[in-house]
């Protein structure tokens, strides 16, 4: 019993340049039903009888009526019919048969044991598409797990391709606004700077005009000094000399009359007056 996806088994061979017995038993050669048929062919019995027939019929006739219907009734050898040709080939096929039938009397036996080496052969051809077509089941099956399982790779490798991107942008987003808060903080920072330079600056200033009112304080202060130095220096003069000419007085016995006064001028210096 062959099943449904095998294929077929193959015919028997047949044996070139022979024809079976049984083959030309069935065949029967058949009377062709118009008489130009069998007129055309040389070989058909019977046809020469039908030639004297109508000769003997035609005796009363001309003879150039005779020699007319013998033109025209004469069989033609050049151009056989198809049915004659095939009853030659018959017969011609039959005698090689029955020769080599009695020249090779082992050749049914032959025959029979070609037909059991072809359907060996082919029931082994159909043993290896049967494994063959096995073979291709479990690859098919092996493919479609590897589909379904590069399936399942790929949307893996999708979901963390997109997780991995998720978390590269939430990342690029931290850097960003770290980012700004850096700048806004910086920006924050030189502001204060400049703040601060600008209260340091206006420090200075002040502190500079101070100094410099101070300094003037100090130059005065120092000319006064000056000033007030020399106005002693005169003075300490002034006074030994007062001192000399009192102690010359009372060496000689002279009391002074009018004692002289010491007046200090605007620029420091003294000048000696007397009370007249």
């Amino acid at each position: 019993q062959r099943r449904i996806d095998q294929p077929p088994p193959p015919p028997p061979p047949v044996t070139r340049g022979r024809t079976p017995p049984s083959l030309l038993n069935t065949v029967q050669y058949q009377r062709p039903a118009s008489g130009s048929m069998m007129s055309s062919s040389p070989d058909w019995p019977g046809s020469g009888a039908r030639l004297r027939q109508q000769s003997s019929s035609s005796k009363g006739d001309s003879p150039e009526m005779k020699q007319r219907t013998m033109h025209k009734q004469a069989p033609s050898p050049v151009n056989p019919n198809a049915l004659d040709r095939t009853a030659a080939w018959l017969l011609n096929m039959n005698m090689q048969f029955l020769e080599d039938e009695s020249i090779d009397p082992d050749s049914k036996h032959r025959d029979k044991l070609r037909n059991k080496d072809e359907l060996s052969q082919a029931e082994k051809y159909q043993q290896d598409l049967v494994v063959l077509q096995d073979k291709l089941r479990i690859s098919n099956k092996k493919l479609e797990e590897y589909e379904t399982r590069f399936k399942c790779q790929e949307e893996t490798t999708q979901k963390m391709m997109l997780e991995y991107q998720a978390r590269l942008e939430e990342s690029e987003e931290r850097l960003r606004r770290q980012q700004e808060d850096k700048e806004i903080q910086m920006k924050g920072i030189i502001s204060r700077l400049m703040s601060v330079e600008e209260e340091l600056k206006k420090d200075h200033a002040e502190m500079q005009a101070a100094v410099d009112s101070k300094q003037k304080i100090i130059d005065a202060q120092e000319k006064r000094i000056a000033s007030l130095d020399a106005a002693n220096a005169r003075l300490m003069s002034a006074l030994t000399q007062l001192k000399e000419r009192y102690s010359m007085q009372t060496r000689n016995g002279i009391s002074p009359t009018n004692p002289t006064k010491l007046q200090i001028t605007e620029n420091g210096e003294f000048r000696n007056s007397s009370n007249c």
